[in-house]
């Protein structure tokens, strides 16, 4: 089992730039546990046969979506093959509110820590 953190946060903070959604997609591995949650956020998890598991992570009202990635540092744990480094992709929705169009940013395997 091996938790998710993220090196380095990818917000442009000038422009107010805030998450609404995290998606974790793991070919190798399954989401197992999850730690708390900011306030009205809902999380799915899916894991089918042939398929990546993947894990979502929303925000359910625009007042509530966060404007700093490590809030979610070791939120997401992993079920991992002991032989394997996983492969990890993450999705991330930013939205600039008001203030313009939102935006995704996408991270790997080197944009992240797992312990």
């Amino acid at each position: 089992m091996v938790s998710l953190y993220f090196r380095d946060d990818p917000l442009n903070h000038g422009a107010q730039e805030v998450i609404e959604e995290i998606e974790i997609v793991a070919p190798s591995a399954a989401a197992r546990q999850l730690d708390k949650l900011p306030t009205d956020w809902r999380v799915k998890a899916s894991h089918q046969e042939g398929a990546p598991a993947s894990c979502v992570l929303a925000c359910i009202h625009q007042q509530f979506a966060v404007s700093d990635i490590h809030s979610f540092d070791g939120v997401v744990s992993l079920a991992v093959p002991a032989k394997d480094a996983p492969e990890i992709e993450v999705r991330l929705t930013v939205t600039r509110g008001v203030f313009g169009p939102g935006r995704m940013i996408t991270l790997h395997a080197k944009d992240l820590i797992l312990k």
